[in-house]
């Protein structure tokens, strides 16, 4: 589940959580590990450490204060979400060839929303939305061939 090198480290499972994400800063503070990447469902984020150089150690003087910790800089990272073919077909952008795309890019999407239609054997299948966001990226073509899992909408 988890793969820890001395300065890379990456953890996967269910959602994210702002708790969870806290807790993985604190704990850089202190180790070795110099980036985390947690991947979880469609969600990405990745935290990387950057500690400055110190200067050459002079000899401390007895009343001197303890050194304070190197701090953690946080290092924002935008968490995107993939929209993806739930089985193989054509994929269509519209209910049919007089309507309108079902969205467009940088269009706002609800989690449950149409985004479009997956064609097998004649009949259409809805491709909703599993998240809410803005589609920053469109992947596949519309009447173009997809695959099971494959990203079709990357959210942001």
């Amino acid at each position: 589940m988890s793969k820890e090198s001395k300065s890379k480290k990456t953890v996967s499972g269910g959602a994210i959580g702002v708790a969870e994400l806290n807790a993985l800063i604190d704990a850089l503070d202190g180790s070795t590990v110099e980036e985390i990447s947690v991947s979880r469902g469609e969600a990405n984020v990745k935290i990387i450490r950057t500690v400055k150089p110190k200067a050459p150690k002079a000899k401390p003087a007895k009343d001197a204060p303890a050194p304070a910790a190197a701090p953690v800089e946080v290092v924002p990272v935008e968490v995107t979400h993939d929209v993806i073919s739930p089985g193989v077909g054509i994929f269509l952008r519209a209910k049919d060839e007089k309507s309108d795309a079902f969205v467009k890019l940088r269009d706002m999407v609800t989690a449950g929303q149409v985004v479009g239609t997956l064609k097998f054997m004649g009949i259409k299948h809805e491709i909703r939305s599993e998240a809410e966001g803005k589609i920053v990226e469109i992947l596949v073509e519309d009447g173009q061939a997809v695959e099971y899992g494959q990203p079709i909408f990357r959210l942001k």
